[in-house]
């Protein structure tokens, strides 16, 4: 419905009908109902000068119709005021067109104003209430419809007042034992349209999909398991004998028994099965018998190793670079004055400090391993049990894993005391004998100097001098 109120008829209302367009279909004149400024449709698009929206109003004529009005000045190329248009949206039309949306059936959708007066809703509730003949517009914390006023009293404790919201906003909340799923927005235009849409969708109205899905899905597998057992009890029938023969055979295979040949089946995957577990037979009888032979090999290998380590007479060890024997030869023992060689590895649990008589040949012997990987004929004094200092030769390589980590040292040690005892005698020898040729060969100097003619004919020449004149 349009309405005209032009300024050069103050006495005249004029209605339309319009199609969907806006288009004109019929009018209708009426006496005003008093002067234009008293109506605020008409006022407020005056004082505004542009479209503006009224407050929502009752109609004098029926207080219970509840209403919001558009307002269009109108002027001419003077700028001149030539009248108003005004446009009525009664706000039961706003519900009707909520109520029709195509939407989910449970849902809720309803209109409030910043002061959370019900403007439309979608279950079409009552926007206000009459006592003593006056009409009253309705809060939504009033409305009779519970989600509404549930709604709005959780809106209201989360954000204070509806007109803390400005962005759109998501919350749930439980009434009557049941989620419900809540979108609030605002909705607002440049001519003064200030509203918030809430919609209000409870938990079931899309979970009852998912739950009939749910069961159908259910049922289907149930009915495809029945299925499946009873096709599976049918093959099993079938199958279970050739089966049973090759997991006979297997067990007889896994106890020892490697003679075990399973008959050809019916069944091609069975046959297969059957041929693969003939040829691994045959290739477990033979990798057994090829591995008893390394086996055999291995431990005689192990038995001379063992012989070998035991029983050489050079010392032979294996040590972390922390300094702690791993294992120890007899000889080994011996050298250092120990009675076995699980007394000499639980009694040194530092070799530099209890071996080394010199501590940082340790460490020049660990530099050695530790840039070229081994150490040849290294020299060092170390202490035997009993305290006595002893010098030993040692030869010794790093073990490495595949990345390259030192897991410890293994070498040959030797008692070299008696040898280094003989190599200072023979050095003290070669002292002495040393002092007695420098004494001879001066001799042999003065000899030959006093035998020379020189020597005889300076010799005349201080025989002939009077030793007192000269000093006189």
């Amino acid at each position: 419905m349009i309405h005209e109120a032009p300024i050069a008829d103050v006495n005249q209302f004029y209605s339309y009908t319009t199609d969907a367009e806006g288009n004109r279909l019929s009018s209708t004149v009426e006496p005003a109902f008093g002067t234009l400024d008293d109506e605020e449709w008409y006022a407020a698009a005056v004082e505004a000068e542009t479209a503006v929206w009224s407050e929502i109003y009752q109609w004098e004529d029926q207080p219970e119709v509840l209403s919001i009005s558009s307002s269009y000045p109108v002027y001419d190329t003077n700028q001149t005021l030539l009248g108003v248009i005004g446009s009525d949206l009664i706000l039961t039309q706003i519900s009707t067109f909520l109520s029709n949306l195509n939407v989910e059936p449970a849902a809720t959708i309803f209109i409030v104003e910043p002061s959370g007066l019900l403007v439309a809703s979608s279950n079409e509730v009552p926007l206000y209430e009459v006592e003593a003949e006056e009409v009253s517009r309705l809060s939504a914390l009033d409305s009779p419809d519970v989600v509404i006023s549930a709604t709005a009293d959780r809106l209201l404790k989360e954000f204070q007042s509806f007109q803390q919201i400005d962005a759109p906003q998501a919350l749930s909340f439980a009434l009557q034992g049941e989620r419900q799923y809540v979108q609030a927005f605002p909705w607002q235009d440049s001519f003064g349209l200030d509203w918030l849409v809430v919609v209000t969708v409870p938990e079931a109205a899309f979970m009852g999909q998912i739950y009939a899905n749910t069961r159908l899905t259910i049922l289907l597998c149930l009915a495809a398991l029945g299925l499946a057992i009873a096709v599976g009890i049918l093959t099993s029938r079938w199958i279970t004998r050739p089966i049973l023969r090759i997991s006979q055979a297997s067990d007889r295979l896994a106890q020892g028994d490697l003679d075990q040949h399973v008959l050809p089946s019916a069944l091609i995957e069975v046959d297969t099965l059957a041929s693969s577990f003939n040829k691994m037979s045959g290739q477990l009888k033979d990798s057994f018998t090829h591995l008893e032979q390394k086996n055999e090999a291995l431990r005689i290998a192990e038995e001379n190793f063992r012989s070998i380590f035991e029983n050489a007479l050079e010392g032979i060890f294996q040590s972390s670079p922390q300094g702690c024997f791993l294992n120890v030869n007899p000889a080994l023992a011996r050298i250092y004055g120990y009675d076995s060689p699980q007394e000499m590895i639980e009694q040194i649990t530092d070799i530099s400090k209890q071996l080394y008589v010199d501590p940082e040949r340790r460490a020049e012997f660990r530099s050695l391993l530790e840039q070229y990987g081994v150490a040849k004929d290294f020299e060092y004094r170390c202490y035997r049990k009993d305290g006595d200092i002893i010098w030993t030769q040692i030869d010794a390589r790093s073990v490495k894993d595949k990345n390259g980590n030192v897991m410890y040292y293994e070498g040959i040690v030797q008692d070299i005391t008696d040898r280094k005892r003989r190599e200072n005698e023979l050095k003290r020898q070669l002292e002495e004998l040393q002092i007695e040729i420098d004494h001879k060969k001066r001799e042999e100097e003065v000899k030959s100097l006093t035998s020379s003619t020189y020597f005889q004919e300076v010799q005349e020449e201080i025989s002939d001098v009077n030793l007192d004149e000269f000093w006189g």
